[in-house]
């Protein structure tokens, strides 16, 4: 996700869910039949709480694996023509292990609810 318009919407979105240490804020997006993308994800590994470059650029790798590892929890139940927009937000001040982010991005991905209605 790369447009700053995008970007700001989805900050704004009031669909969110949390379980430590990642916060999930996400929106959906009806689009044209010439874009069939079913998600576009963000990864917020925020200075103030991770001061030191290679700790925030680990974290954001544990974040992008496990979400990778688990992208078929949304995939398969996006209806056609519609877009998720995430944002995945790291909210602890400590480095937490690989397993810890795995279980907390499956268990949002899980939340989502993709017949909410919300689209724009």
């Amino acid at each position: 996700m790369h447009l700053e318009s995008e970007v700001s919407d989805l900050l704004k979105s009031e669909l969110n869910a949390f379980k430590f240490p990642v916060k999930l804020v996400y929106k959906f997006k009806t689009n044209d039949s010439s874009e069939s993308i079913p998600f576009k994800v963000l990864f917020i590994v925020p200075k103030r709480y991770l001061k030191k470059a290679f700790k925030r650029n680990l974290i954001r790798r544990r974040m992008k694996e496990a979400f990778r590892l688990n992208q078929e929890i949304i995939s398969k139940s996006i209806p056609q023509n519609t877009t998720v927009l995430l944002a995945l937000i790291y909210v602890s001040k400590d480095e937490v292990s690989f397993k810890h982010i795995q279980d907390s991005i499956v268990y949002l991905l899980k939340q989502i609810d993709l017949n909410e209605g919300n689209y724009s």
